[in-house]
């Protein structure tokens, strides 16, 4: 590309290392285009050349410059045509135009259609215009495919096997509470310290396991009333609690991040909630099928 080629450059100059911050900034910003960026840095460096022989001062000319970029914009803005959403050519050629020279041929039209495809789905018409929420719209990468193998999902992927073997893997019509804190008893209640005991007799010990039984007795019975089938937790769930949890057919995932408990609630209709035994049957998610699919070796969850 553009910008490996200058990158591999040696420098001789501060010039030369204008032209790679350059098509740096022009791969970071829109990750294409560095050649164009490279000739029009080179354009402007050799029409200044002659004004500073002239004793025109650098400041000048960058004014000039900037002026000009501005101006540019402007006959821009005054040229640019308003898009349906229902007119699909011409925003495939929109589409095609800003995916740029990294991928050609049938792949570039499949992944056009596909990014048009996403856009209509999360339109929404506001005020007379139509507005795209681009946090709607997730790109989920797996090598051991081609470009011409991807599809657009109208949905949610988890990046997660299935936790416990007894747990279920497949639910229809699932239900999905979104817990906030870990569940374990050692870290529940202080959030992320872990919590020591000292055990001196068997009693205490009995008295102990009677306890751990009885705190996760009550998680399982609150998620019951609450409706769900499946839970995400942002935090820990501790093994013995994963072992509860399949046993009632509940498939239950930690460590879910903080973006995909949002997307989730978002798509699913559900609260997250901090403590469990505050969860109430209006903050549950639904979803229609949720599950496991192996894509390239790796299982993932599908919503």
């Amino acid at each position: 590309s553009g910008r490996a080629l200058l990158e591999n450059m040696e420098i001789s100059n501060q010039i030369t290392r204008l032209m790679i911050d350059a098509a740096r900034t022009q791969s970071d910003i829109t990750g294409d285009g560095t050649k164009t960026a490279a000739v029009l840095t080179g354009e402007l460096l050799k029409k200044a050349h002659p004004l500073l022989k002239m004793k025109v001062h650098p400041r000048v000319i960058i004014d000039g410059y900037q002026k000009a970029g501005k101006k540019a914009l402007e006959v821009l803005d005054n040229n640019a045509i308003d898009l349906s959403i229902d007119d699909e050519a011409s925003l495939i050629n929109v589409a095609k135009t800003t995916i740029g020279g990294r991928v050609t041929g049938k792949s570039k039209d499949h992944l056009a259609r596909l990014i048009v495809s996403s856009i209509k789905v999360i339109a929404k018409m506001s005020q007379g215009k139509t507005k795209v929420d681009v946090d709607n719209i997730v790109t989920r990468k797996k090598d051991g495919g081609s470009i011409n193998e991807s599809y657009l999902l109208k949905g949610i992927i988890i990046y997660k096997d299935k936790p416990h073997a007894e747990m279920p893997g497949r639910i229809e019509n699932a239900k999905l509470a979104l817990i906030g804190s870990a569940i374990d008893p050692f870290i529940y209640e202080t959030g992320e310290t872990l919590l020591e005991y000292t055990l001196s007799a068997p009693a205490q010990m009995r008295s102990f396991k009677e306890g751990e039984n009885k705190f996760y007795r009550g998680f399982i019975e609150a998620i019951k009333r609450s409706g769900a089938n499946t839970l995400f937790c942002q935090k820990r769930v501790s093994k013995t609690m994963q072992a509860f949890l399949a046993k009632e057919r509940i498939l239950a995932f930690d460590l879910v991040s903080e973006k995909d408990m949002v997307r989730l609630a978002k798509a699913t209709g559900g609260s997250i909630i901090t403590k469990l035994e505050e969860l109430e049957p209006g903050d549950i998610g639904s979803a229609g099928l949720m599950e496991f699919r192996n894509i390239s070796g790796d299982a993932m969850l599908f919503i």
